[in-house]
């Protein structure tokens, strides 16, 4: 699903403020509209899913971080610069 301005959902909330922790009951009310659901099992899966195709090691995640017992943290990584540096 896709905000108005074209932005997958479950991203949504780190548009302007990209290192802040969404929390897993934010997720769940907000994104798969579940407000009672405290089972964070399926989310889960659909964050192991988005990092196989995100991460370059799944395993060891530097983008969508794990905030243990809270949620999840998005680190946008800085770009690539296009100039070498002068050793």
């Amino acid at each position: 699903m896709l905000t108005t301005e074209g932005i997958p959902a479950a991203a949504a909330p780190w548009r302007s403020t990209p290192a802040i922790v969404v929390t897993h009951q934010f997720l769940l009310k907000e994104v798969w509209a579940r407000p009672t659901c405290n089972d964070t099992h399926y989310l889960r899966i659909f964050v192991r899913k988005l990092r196989q195709k995100i991460e370059a090691d799944p395993t060891q995640p530097r983008i969508l971080l794990t905030e243990l017992g809270v949620g999840y943290r998005l680190v946008v990584p800085e770009p690539a610069s296009n100039h070498a540096v002068a050793s």
